[in-house]
């Protein structure tokens, strides 16, 4: 929780006075290497930022189909359910979904009516094949352009090296490689095969 607590405070701080900051980091250096940082402050921003706004629209349309389907269903404390789905399937990486999913079904199983937790689970399995395959690929791909692949074990790898910070840190950290990749490496013709 205080860890949590202090990168909250932190990133406030940094996106409250990131401009400031920026020039401050440009000034210690040399000439040559202020547009290498600036172009990469820049591209790191906008990489974040597209990562976490398509986090952010994919926890609401979880969220908001997962309380529907649980209002309907007649699972006790829908709406709260509801959120803690989207908001813990789309920020908890790797394994968010599942654990997002365990409440639910744990709640509607301990229910009067024990069928509400397996329908909540059906739809789980449901909603996620469609996110997965339709939703989730359009979305992420405009917002950060990672294959998903890629993203896959850009996160696995994170969270090996380092844990829950390096799993959300991952797919923005890789997002600003590809970019840089793009802009500074040299490019050659392909040979005829």
């Amino acid at each position: 929780f205080l860890s949590a607590f202090t990168a909250v405070f932190l990133i406030y701080y940094l996106a409250a006075d990131g401009p400031r900051l920026r020039v401050w980091i440009a000034r210690l250096l040399p000439e040559r290497w202020q547009r290498i940082f600036t172009t990469t402050w820049d591209l790191t921003t906008i990489k974040t930022g597209g990562y976490v706004s398509a986090r952010v629209v994919l926890a609401t349309i979880n969220g908001g189909t997962s309380a529907l389907v649980f209002l309907l269903i007649g699972m006790p404390s829908w709406l709260a359910l509801g959120i803690w789905t989207g908001v813990v399937a789309q920020f908890v990486p790797t394994i968010g979904t599942y654990i997002s999913i365990i409440l639910p079904v744990l709640v509607g199983l301990l229910s009067p009516n024990p069928w509400i937790g397996v329908a909540a689970l059906v739809w789980a399995i449901i909603y996620q094949q469609v996110e997965n395959l339709t939703i989730e690929p359009r979305i992420s791909a405009k917002a950060v352009d990672v294959h998903p692949a890629v993203g896959f074990a850009a996160v696995m790898i994170g969270s090996a090296l380092f844990g829950v910070a390096g799993a959300l840190l991952s797919i923005p950290v890789v997002a600003v490689l590809l970019a840089l990749t793009d802009i500074y490496a040299r490019r050659h013709e392909l040979l005829p095969e």
